[in-house]
């Protein structure tokens, strides 16, 4: 994929309006991405951040199950609130 490709993709994701399941629309994307080096680091964070103030860049653990922890992560991010 070209970078003007990958570009045009990232921009497309990040600007499109998002709803989640608990009904809270917000304004913030998590960007889920391994530990490859071309995004590994506090360097990659910030590319991305200044590129997309609303991106988040979220790394997957380097020695688990990232699959489980992904869930788990949002499955906490989107809970309803409690009581």
């Amino acid at each position: 994929m070209s970078a003007a490709a990958r570009e045009a993709l990232v921009s497309s994701w990040l600007s499109e309006p998002k709803t989640p399941s608990c009904g809270k629309a917000s304004s913030n994307r998590f960007w889920v991405v391994d530990n490859g080096s071309s995004h590994r680091g506090r360097e990659a964070a910030d590319r991305l951040s200044a590129a997309f103030p609303n991106a988040i860049l979220v790394h997957t653990p380097v020695h688990a199950s990232w699959l489980n922890q992904i869930e788990i992560f949002f499955s906490v991010v989107f809970a309803p609130p409690g009581p």
